[in-house]
């Protein structure tokens, strides 16, 4: 089985999320690097970071299940008037739901 780069990142906490979400779809994840943080400055510390490793046949599967939406332009008008930013699910003025 040929394995190929998925993604890095400066810390696991990062990539843990990541790497259990590929795992429940089914997906085979080896971590490289992942105790190796204490070894930053005795190395490149970009040398350091932990790396997600999947089957090269189930990359392209693996980076579109990752990609996440751009909701960034979808801002949303409350029934009090107020403008919400997309990823508010709650108003900043009166805490009603998103309709």
């Amino acid at each position: 089985m040929n394995w190929v780069l998925l993604k890095t990142a400066p810390h696991m906490a990062m990539l843990q999320l990541e790497r259990d979400f590929l795992e429940s779809m089914g997906i085979e994840v080896r971590v490289k690097n992942e105790f190796l943080s204490g070894a930053a400055g005795d190395v490149s510390p970009f040398d350091a970071w932990p790396e997600l490793w999947i089957s090269s046949s189930d990359q392209e599967r693996a980076k579109t299940l990752l990609v996440m939406p751009d909701t960034s332009s979808e801002s949303w008008t409350c029934h009090c008037g107020e403008q919400n930013e997309a990823n508010f699910e709650h108003c900043w003025r009166c805490s009603a739901i998103r309709e």
